[in-house]
């Protein structure tokens, strides 16, 4: 594995210091793992110095540490994809306890078996410029990114002014109390049909379940061991019951608190047979649970995100919350939400989800003030969660979101299918990819996609809205544009903007209101329109016509759509 292969993530230790690291892990006697998972850690350490990392793979790991025979066929038989979760829960458990600044760790990625070694540093950054206290508490741990051949490039330096900037608008970035780390909640899940004909459908779709959750970051399914980390975290009990008759299928289904048993959320999904078999039915009730259940808006990181609000928390918590301030998109919740993330990555500079959230947040800051080098430490950012964890659709929105506000708009849209393709159950990304096909002029896509992500159980995603929204204002059907705008929660600048735009058009009374409730928040309201929609890359046409309609409505004229816009 050669250095280029971890694209702008942390600086890959050599071989001497991954030669110490291990050795001295395995020493260790706080690194809880099994003899064997230590002998599969060794083994794949070992081809890996030898350069033979394309010989890892699950047969061979097998075969050689596992004393599997030649026949081992690891879609039968999963001991190694088993054993390599516990291993990166043990390697995981140990550096959140154990690791130092500065120090080299060894991570495992999921969906490989190759090792990887890197080296993280310590950057220092003054938030205010005269405050020397502040500016020592504030350091912040990031990956030392590596630059290209014969270059060198201070990204890691950068990304920490970039932070502390935003963080200092959210106030003091240590609070007195320690704070308590949070993880991902484990669940268990539990199915019995209520009568035993559906015995066999009944297994089917709890199966499938198990696998559509799987494909979100927000929940973990329980381990048959019940070992549980060391970092705060929550389980949770979901009972499922099947339910069906000639003409439906239902699924009954409750969430409790594993630990009280506390009931906290019951519902009833339906799926009425469509002609198209048991299979189609399945299909439709594993979607609607697994959104219901392991969406970011679904029960579960609900409750995840607002319990015990008050109190100091870092980890999975500051992720949730972020991403709840990313969906409304209402920006003045985003310096708090880079707050946390930022203390979050101090501890775990390594975190995927933590590194692509924290890049969608420096992302949605530019919409209000422009900052190059932070979209450049998202991109950072957005290739370092993919490169840790590339099966997480999280990462790879994160990529799409960088890529596309850095000037990249195929590569926005090639990192964009790529995670709906890893969580295709995932309303959010549907409408996501389809704000970005809207943005960059590509309305059939974009309209197909809000559409279909508009079926959600969980309602019509906020970014599913404004693509009908602003495709109903680009064939100049301003009443509806107008009407799909005024239904969008928050004080979305977008959003608004959009009304005002359309009530302009169709001359209504009301158009001067509602731009004077958008110039209350922005005063220079022609100066915050053109560096939105610089920002954002509409295609020209529509920009044009969203202009003159403010115009209507009475903002003074900016030219926006005449100024240099690239896709």
């Amino acid at each position: 594995m050669d250095s280029d292969s971890v694209p702008q993530l942390t600086r890959q230790a050599d071989i001497a210091e991954a030669k110490a690291e291990l050795a001295r892990l395995l020493a260790d006697d706080r690194f809880q793992s099994t003899d064997r998972n230590k002998a599969f850690l060794s083994y794949i350490c070992r081809e890996h110095f030898e350069g033979r990392e394309a010989g890892i793979k699950a047969y061979t790991i097998a075969v050689d540490v596992f004393g599997r025979s030649a026949s081992f066929n690891g879609s039968i038989d999963p001991i190694v994809r088993i054993e390599a979760n516990r291993l990166r829960n043990s390697l995981d458990h140990y550096y959140q306890a154990y690791g130092e600044v500065g120090a080299i760790r060894l991570h495992l990625p999921k969906g490989r078996y190759v090792p990887l070694f890197t080296k993280t540093c310590t950057v220092s950054e003054t938030v205010g410029g005269d405050d020397d206290d502040l500016a020592e508490e504030s350091e912040i741990v990031l990956p030392a990114l590596a630059a290209a051949p014969g270059r060198r490039f201070g990204i890691a330096r950068i990304g920490c002014s970039v932070i502390a900037a935003s963080a200092a608008l959210g106030g003091a970035w240590w609070f007195a109390d320690r704070p308590v780390m949070t993880a991902k909640p484990v669940v268990s899940i539990a199915m019995q049909p209520a009568d035993p004909a559906f015995d066999l459908q009944s297994r089917a779709t709890v199966d499938y379940l198990l696998a559509a959750l799987s494909r979100f970051q927000t929940l973990r399914i329980a381990d048959p061991d019940g070992r549980r980390d060391t970092v705060s975290e929550s389980s949770y009990s979901i009972q499922l019951r099947y339910y069906g008759d000639k003409d439906d299928r239902n699924v009954w289904w409750q969430v409790s608190d594993a630990s009280s048993g506390e009931v906290l959320h019951t519902g009833v999904e339906t799926v009425k047979d469509d002609e198209g078999g048991e299979a189609s039915i399945r299909m439709k009730l594993v979607e609607a649970l697994a959104q219901k259940m392991a969406a970011s808006r679904g029960v579960i990181a609900v409750l995840e995100a607002y319990d015990d609000i008050g109190q100091n928390k870092l980890g999975n918590v500051c992720v949730l919350r972020a991403e709840f301030a990313l969906n409304a998109m209402g920006t003045e919740k985003l310096p708090t939400a880079l707050e946390c993330l930022a203390r979050t990555l101090k501890v775990r500079p390594n975190d995927p989800d933590v590194l692509a959230t924290m890049s969608r947040a420096l992302v949605a800051s530019q919409l209000a003030k422009p900052m190059p080098e932070a979209v450049d430490q998202a991109v950072a950012m957005a290739n370092a969660a993919v490169a840790v964890a590339p099966d997480s659709s999280r990462a790879h929105l994160s990529l799409m979101f960088a890529q596309y506000f850095s000037g990249r708009t195929s590569a926005a849209l090639d990192a964009g299918r790529h995670a709906v393709a890893l969580n295709p159950f995932d309303p959010e990304i549907l409408s996501k990819l389809g704000m970005v096909h809207f943005m960059s002029g590509e309305f059939t896509e974009a309209v197909e996609m809000a559409t279909k992500a508009s079926n959600s159980v969980l309602g019509v995603p906020r970014d599913a809205k404004l693509v009908l929204a602003l495709d109903a204002y680009r064939r100049g059907d301003y009443a509806t544009a107008s009407l799909r705008a005024e239904q969008m929660p928050g004080n979305d600048f977008m959003a608004v903007s959009l009304r005002a735009a359309a009530l302009g058009q169709i001359g209504s009374p009301d158009a001067a209101k509602t731009l004077e409730a958008l110039e209350a928040s922005n005063p220079d309201l022609p100066a915050a329109f053109a560096t939105n929609m610089k920002m954002r890359r509409f295609d020209m046409t529509v920009l044009g016509s969203i202009e003159q309609g403010l115009v209507k409505a009475g903002m003074r004229q900016v030219a926006v759509s005449d100024s240099e816009t690239q896709h």
